[in-house]
């Protein structure tokens, strides 16, 4: 349980499931709600995917090119502040960017999964923030239980 929370808790804090749903409904806006439903249960499915893989197997990689995991935690680290430093010193431009950015269409030739997968999932539900953290739990797990 006290993994289960520490897990729960970093991640979630990283994520940020809030303020992503008003990033997912302004990047779905002009879709209809099938459309923007399929699109949001793939996003779910990736963002699952690339959380797990990071979990399991991003401890092994980071050891086979000889990354140790401080020097994750530092990096994943720096990569979250520098994220958070350049949202407050940056300038506001949201008229700009409104006023520059194309329409939606309402119909999309592609598929859901891959309206889903750039950039909804990769760089804004699981970025490298995400990955960072997922990776430095994944090598900090304990061992799994034994039955005696």
């Amino acid at each position: 349980m006290t993994t289960f929370l520490l897990a729960f808790g970093a991640l979630f804090s990283i994520v940020n499931p809030f303020s992503g749903a008003f990033i997912f409904f302004g990047a779905t806006q002009g879709m209809d709600p099938k459309m923007r439903s399929q699109v949001s249960r793939w996003v779910a499915i990736y963002a699952f995917c690339i959380v797990s893989v990071s979990l399991y197997v991003g401890a092994y990689v980071l050891s086979f090119f000889g990354i140790s995991i401080p020097v994750l935690r530092v990096a994943g680290g720096i990569i979250v502040a520098m994220s958070g430093w350049r949202m407050l010193t940056e300038p506001d431009a949201t008229e700009q960017r409104r006023s520059e950015a194309p329409a939606y269409p309402r119909s999309f030739d592609a598929p859901p999964s891959r309206v889903a997968f750039y950039p909804l999932t990769m760089p804004l539900t699981t970025g490298p923030g995400t990955i960072s953290v997922a990776i430095s739990i994944g090598a900090g797990r304990p061992p799994t239980l034994h039955r005696r």
